[in-house]
Formats: structure tokens, sequence, C-alpha cells
């Protein structure tokens, strides 16, 4: 089962993949996302807990950009069950990159995407 996992997180890695199986899952197959629209985004975020500073990953994550700012954090992890505070754990990466965004702005660079292409992604 690790291999497949493996192969999951390196194929949605590629931006045509990514947008391919968002539009099929979340979309019925409607072409609502262009692969050319979306830019790699952090898979770990952090939070302070009561002693220490905590850190959360997920197995894949892509910003879909529209005319130069964020829309949408996409975040992928594969759950073999439900777990009782899913949704708030998936929240809380939201607000650590709402947190990056409004403290530290951000910042143009241009990134290589999967496949070797270049393109302008604000990270």
């Amino acid at each position: 089962m690790a291999e497949k996992d493996i192969l999951e997180k390196i194929l949605m890695t590629y931006s045509d993949v990514f947008a391919d199986c968002e539009n099929a899952l979340a979309y019925g197959g409607r072409k609502r996302i262009k692969e050319e629209d979306l830019c790699p985004a952090p898979t770990e975020s952090f939070y302070i807990g009561k002693d220490k500073i905590h850190n959360q990953f997920e197995d894949v994550s892509a910003y879909l950009m529209e005319k130069g700012e964020i829309r949408l954090q996409f975040l992928i992890g594969n759950e073999t069950a439900l777990e009782g505070r899913q949704i708030l754990r998936k929240a809380s990466y939201q607000g650590g990159a709402y947190r990056r965004y409004t403290f530290y702005g951000l910042y143009r660079g241009t990134v290589e995407k999967a496949g070797g292409r270049k393109g302008d992604c604000y990270v």
C-alpha cells in the first residue's frame, strides 16, 4: 500500500494530473481548474500549542491562482478513516497559510513546475 501512496503523491505534484483529478472529483468532470492556474503550496504548517510549536503535514498541496492572487488552497491527504477532529485540522492549515500571507506578504518568484516548465507564482 505504501508504494501506491508514494506514486499518488508523485503524480499529484504534476499540475496537469492534479487539475484532472480535482476536476473529476470535485467538479464532476467539468474542466473548471486549469493546470496553468496551479502553483505548488507548502505541505507543512505550524501552530503554537500550550507547551511548544507543533507541525502538521499534508500529502499534496496546491494554490489556485487568479490574477496573481491565491484564491484557494487544495490540501490532499490520504486517510484510512475519518478522524473526529479532521475538519479542525484542515482548517488550521488554512489559518497557517492565511497568517503567512497577511504577516509576511507575498513575493513573486519563478517556480519550476513539475515537468521542467517554469511559471510565475506567488509563494
